[in-house]
């Protein structure tokens, strides 16, 4: 569907609209690359605002070239996960990454979360299939809002909640996480503990972050 898009409005622009599409190229060469440069727009702006319901709006207002500017991050619309790929040994990795800088981390056993908070301190959370589990987890709301306050407003934050044991400060298996309630969690009954550990923020203050690289596993 992003190709198809990619290639529709590059090919053509709606009637009456006050935008062109750019002049197409004589050579094959010079047109897959035009082809090319708009797809990544749209992947892009996809991976930031996953619906077409404001992704096709957004490209009838100004093309492609505009599309970052008419549809890009917001807060409350959650992002695709940056997923990891899997690899099975230290050499394949290097081999992958070609040299690049990298970071490593720990890899925690438990359940990915995007987390929202707007300026007025309203707080959603996300799972990596882009479903609302704000209900579930009252206490990350909590954390977040303590968050704010200190020059930070509003953030877009993607970390791993883990179950925790808070008398002894140790991790719990993902078995435990599981095992938690899952809708309209009394922040007063919590029977499982978490912890979260956040490792990216895609937004601050109304500052979209850079395009977090790719991670391997």
């Amino acid at each position: 569907m992003l190709i198809a898009l990619s290639r529709a409005f590059s090919l053509s622009a709606p009637e009456g609209a006050d935008w062109s599409i750019p002049e197409l190229p004589d050579s094959k060469e010079e047109r897959q690359k035009l082809f090319n440069k708009a797809e990544e727009v749209l992947k892009q702006c996809y991976a930031r605002r996953p619906n077409y319901n404001d992704i096709v709006p957004g490209l009838l207002r100004g093309g492609i070239s505009s599309l970052r500017e008419n549809c890009g991050m917001s807060i409350h619309i959650p992002l695709k996960p940056m997923l990891g790929s899997i690899t099975r040994d230290l050499g394949e990795i290097l081999s992958k990454l070609q040299g690049r800088e990298f970071s490593c981390e720990y890899k925690y056993d438990g359940q990915r979360a995007q987390i929202h908070c707007d300026d007025n301190g309203k707080v959603s959370v996300f799972s990596r299939h882009l479903e609302l589990m704000t209900s579930k987890y009252p206490d990350l709301v909590e954390l977040a809002s303590n968050i704010r306050g200190d020059g930070v407003k509003s953030f877009i934050m993607e970390g791993e909640v883990v179950a925790m044991d808070t008398e002894t400060g140790l991790v719990k298996n993902f078995q435990t996480l599981a095992g938690r309630e899952r809708k309209n969690v009394d922040v007063g009954r919590i029977s499982v503990n978490v912890c979260l550990f956040a490792f990216d923020l895609m937004y601050l203050n109304g500052q979209v972050g850079p395009v977090p690289h790719p991670r391997t596993d």
